[in-house]
């Protein structure tokens, strides 16, 4: 099949914590309606459209190694998934102009799918990942209540989830049609509707049910208050190696007895009052601040965005 003929690449950008380890293990592994030309997890998008030197890019070069790779696709979509294309809030680290502008200039054709999930909920599940990757903080540090000084910016920045803005951002360079939002509590709630959601936009049939759905669960508060003094003390290694055997001896004792830890009945049903704190603090430093980007996006999308929860 020539290139021409060959179907649009399917870019998936994240964001963090809204199915994308479901969708990389569970939906683009479907190697029936999906190929995966730079793996399951595509670190090359990020070396590409988020590292490379600016004056070491090329999109012509970048698309003819794709081209390439995935010259075994057919008629399959070829995929590119990879959560960090949409920053790293965690981290601190925003890149959105970059991102869009690089991937307009290599894939103009592509198809951009924008997971959602309701901004507080997606806040406090951001928290516990910073957590279990090596954060020390509390959460009234990692989500600070005031207000930055001029040229200080909290590490999470809250209009990073403003959506509508990330969405008329990629509206700048790419056709609305090829643009599709895709809200988690859609796949919480119907997870065969948000299949056949994604097969629709791509124009492929979907599969008789949708896969079983395999969610990274957050640890036990108990294990998570444990986990963030442990970090101080014994941090995961950085850089991380690619094979967890190559992990240091004591990192690997200190996951094996916190994941048993969490396994434990009573420890599981402890913590609730941490987690009730940590929820209402969220809750009072976004207050509104989302109110009117969720009403903009409503108007965008043609989902009921308030029915699934944004308010």
């Amino acid at each position: 099949m020539d290139m021409a003929s060959r179907a649009a690449p399917l870019i998936h950008i994240g964001y963090h914590k809204t199915g994308t380890s479901f969708l990389q293990a569970a939906v683009f592994t479907d190697a029936d309606r999906y190929c995966l030309p730079w793996g399951r997890q595509a670190g090359q998008a990020v070396e590409w459209f988020v590292l490379a030197h600016p004056q070491r890019f090329s999109g012509a070069a970048v698309r003819a190694a794709f081209d390439r790779a995935a010259g075994d696709c057919g008629a399959r979509v070829p995929v590119i998934s990879h959560e960090a294309l949409s920053g790293h809030p965690n981290n601190g680290v925003y890149y959105l102009d970059r991102v869009v502008g690089r991937l307009a200039e290599t894939f103009p054709d592509a198809r951009i799918m924008i997971g959602t999930r309701e901004q507080k909920a997606l806040l406090v599940s951001l928290y516990y990942q910073y957590v279990r990757r090596g954060g020390t903080l509390g959460i009234d540090a990692f989500l600070p209540p005031e207000a930055p000084r001029p040229a200080f910016r909290p590490r999470v920045r809250l209009d990073h989830f403003e959506y509508d803005l990330t969405l008329e951002a990629y509206a700048t360079r790419f056709a609305r049609e090829n643009l599709l939002v895709m809200p988690m509590e859609l796949l919480q709630r119907d997870p065969d509707a948000y299949i056949a959601r994604l097969c629709g936009f791509l124009g492929i049939d979907p599969p008789a049910a949708a896969p079983a759905q395999k969610v990274n669960a957050s640890s036990p508060d108990t294990v998570m208050r444990l986990e963030r003094v442990l970090n101080r003390y014994l941090p995961p290694p950085s850089p991380r190696p690619a094979d967890y055997a190559d992990f240091p001896l004591p990192f690997r004792i200190r996951t094996r007895l916190l994941r048993l830890l969490g396994q434990s009945g009573p420890v599981r049903r402890s913590g609730s009052a941490e987690r009730a704190r940590i929820k209402a603090h969220v809750a009072a430093v976004v207050g509104d601040h989302f109110a009117d980007s969720n009403r903009r996006l409503d108007a965008l999308v043609d989902l009921d965005m308030r029915a699934l929860g944004y308010v």
